[in-house]
């Protein structure tokens, strides 16, 4: 369990433990204070046992101001891989408008003449040619046809003609 997460459970159980303890205070009923001093010593326990450094396994004894271990100096929150391509480039993609799927392959890039003469840039800007069709029930069946979108649309096979 990381850190932030035993700090975020701990703060909604002390919470509710003290809401316990003060309504058993209010309502002078031994029960309920008994109940909510029981629920705030359990979470102390719990952030004693489970508030600590994922890499050096010491006590972490404050609440992560800088996001770095007091004693090991590693860093204790760690942030999201991002999710790896599934599908090559120029393979295609589909994304849902409305209630059906459109498959969209991108043909080609055309440049475009710089607006700025003035700035001697590298890269010139650049218009991307795509071709898309929607209606598709699925998101496979999207997926399925971008290979025809990229390589365009049959045409028709014409008799031969003899001059």
């Amino acid at each position: 369990m990381t850190p932030r997460k035993t700090l975020i459970i701990f703060w909604a159980v002390y919470a509710a433990g003290a809401a316990v303890l003060v309504a058993g205070a209010i309502t002078k009923l031994i029960a309920l204070v008994i109940a909510g001093s029981a629920i705030l010593i359990c979470d102390i326990l719990f952030r004693i046992i489970f508030y600590r450094c994922p890499h050096c396994g010491k006590f972490l004894d404050r609440n992560l101001p800088s996001g770095y271990c007091p004693r090991c100096g590693k860093k204790l929150v760690t942030t999201k891989k991002s999710r790896t391509k599934s599908r090559g480039n120029g393979t295609g993609t589909a994304f849902k408008r409305g209630s059906t799927w459109t498959a969209q392959v991108v043909i080609k890039y055309e440049d475009l003449p710089p607006f700025d003469p003035e700035n001697p840039a590298n890269k010139l800007p650049r218009k991307k040619i795509t071709r898309s069709k929607g209606g598709f029930k699925t998101r496979d069946a999207a997926l399925q046809y971008c290979p025809i979108l990229k390589n365009g649309p049959e045409k028709p096979k014409q008799a031969p003609t003899l001059e």
